[in-house]
């Protein structure tokens, strides 16, 4: 079997979730099923390679993926494509708020965090989101059309979660043909993490990995510990590991820790196998994301043996993700709510004082690379 990868042009420039579910699915295919794989990119590509099978990678690519798809029908292929979507209306409604037009009319950044304080209410927030919808489904109409097309003339979609195809189906109004494909996480983060000796007598450790950018919501974090620290929970720590984004917003989370006396401490990138040590050394990984598919931060600290606050629905896949470990492991919060993120980390903590240790169910986490390939070759395998 011949399988032709095809994904953005820039892929190995800007690194992102779809680079590494490509490069991984691609390495554990041919280790595990002996799959020739190639990595393509143009018409030449399709037909020098003459592939039984095209596996595309991520839909909101639109323009670039319409045309692969184009493309692999002209030539008669196969047609498989990871959609990695998600509904990114709240994460594009949070970057609004805090966009460089609005930090230079105020730079201090206190429109954005009054902004952020209104959307705390739920009336205000849905009124925001219906007009939001209606603009951005009139602005991206080209879009909205395109993807219909390549969902149309696909042979098959391989969402990450039902909830994936749930919404994809909701929001271009067509069935789709699809097969779940489950997000995995490196061996490495289990490699000690199945057992772990809980340190409850020291400070609580907050940890969130990711881009330091709005939609991940480092400042709500923040606000939930003012408002733990005003309850008597002095003892809390936070440490934030990621490529800065945005410095204006990564400044302004630094003023509000100094005012509020929050220890925050800072880590830029780190190499990939650094990240079990640093996930076992915090109690608590924390990212209530405006967006995440799952959020593969989230299922690292789980198998690294760290606690997790993670968004509830529709802001990520709890049910195909976490609902194994909801009220365990894993806390849910309402991200546009510091109370919600505050109330899930006291419970998170709670938890953490009445255990010694944490034992992870190796026969209940399926979120391995050998099962994204096992699930991937059965695709492919109904295809052909």
């Amino acid at each position: 079997m011949k399988v032709l990868f095809m994904n953005r042009k820039n892929c190995f420039d800007v690194i992102g979730g779809d680079t590494i579910q490509m490069v991984k699915t691609k390495e554990y295919l041919e280790r595990i099923y002996g799959i020739n794989i190639k990595i393509g990119f143009s018409e030449d590509d399709i037909v020098n390679y003459n592939p039984n099978i095209v596996h595309i990678f991520n839909i909101q690519t639109v323009d670039e993926t319409y045309e692969y798809v184009r493309l692999c029908k002209k030539y008669g292929k196969k047609i498989v494509i990871s959609s990695i979507y998600w509904d990114l209306i709240y994460a594009k409604i949070v970057s609004a708020i805090w966009s460089k037009k609005l930090k230079t009319f105020n730079p201090k950044g206190k429109l954005s965090s009054l902004l952020m304080r209104i959307l705390e209410n739920d009336f205000a927030r849905n009124g925001l989101i219906s007009l939001f919808k209606i603009l951005l489904r009139y602005k991206e109409r080209q879009n909205i059309y395109k993807i219909r097309k390549i969902i149309e003339l696909a042979d098959i979609i391989l969402p990450n979660s039902d909830e994936e195809a749930e919404i994809i189906q909701r929001h271009f109004g067509t069935k789709i043909k699809y097969k779940v494909v489950f997000n995995a996480v490196d061996s490495i983060f289990l490699n000690d993490g199945t057992h772990r000796q809980i340190d409850n007598s020291s400070n609580i450790k907050l940890l969130t990995v990711g881009r330091i950018e709005s939609y991940k919501n480092q400042y709500n974090v923040m606000r939930a510990l003012a408002l733990l620290h005003k309850k008597g929970y002095n003892n809390l720590s936070y440490t934030l590991v990621g490529k800065i984004i945005d410095y204006k917003y990564f400044h302004f989370i630094k003023k509000f820790s100094e005012k509020f006396k929050i220890s925050l401490s800072f880590i830029e990138e780190v190499d990939h196998r650094s990240l079990p040590s640093i996930y076992k050394n915090h109690h608590i990984h924390v990212l209530p994301s405006f967006r995440e598919s799952p959020g593969l931060a989230s299922l690292e600290a789980i198998a690294s043996g760290c606690f997790a606050i993670v968004s509830k629905y529709p802001y990520a896949p709890i049910t195909s993700y976490f609902s194994e470990y909801l009220n365990t492991l894993v806390y849910i919060c309402d991200p546009f709510k510091p109370t919600s993120i505050a109330d899930a980390v006291e419970n998170t903590i709670l938890a953490i004082k009445q255990r010694k240790s944490i034992d992870l169910n190796l026969n209940k986490f399926e979120f391995f690379w050998e099962r994204t390939a096992q699930q991937t070759y059965e695709a492919y395998m109904c295809l052909l």
